[in-house]
């Protein structure tokens, strides 16, 4: 399912971008990562605002989506995430994120797990 949403056409972003609104946390993480296989900007940019999504579930999700991507853009977001997300989970995919491209120096950093 996922290859073929992501093969749809840039005009199909807003209809991905809407079902960011869904209530249902699956639908969410099935169309952050949707989105991010996309590989256009428009669509990047909704994988960004999922960042900030109230379910941890769905800020991993586009945090995993940017480990794939590399998004050298999001660089000082996801290094914030390292510190300050509320789900450990995310603060530590958040990290190795940070790791495997060169924004933040090896595991001696340190991740609260609160």
């Amino acid at each position: 399912m996922l290859r073929v949403l992501s093969a749809l056409p840039a005009a199909a972003v807003p209809a991905l971008a809407l079902a960011l609104t869904s209530p249902r946390v699956s639908t969410r993480v099935l169309a952050v990562d949707a989105l991010a296989r996309m590989r256009s900007a428009a669509a990047t940019a909704h994988v960004t605002a999922a960042l900030d999504d109230a379910d941890p579930a769905v800020r991993g999700a586009a945090v995993f989506a940017f480990g794939r991507l590399g998004s050298a853009g999001v660089a000082a977001r996801l290094l914030s995430m390292c510190e300050v997300d509320a789900d450990a989970g995310v603060r530590r995919r958040a990290a190795a994120v940070c790791r495997r491209y060169g924004w933040i120096a090896g595991p001696s950093r340190t991740v609260d797990a609160r």
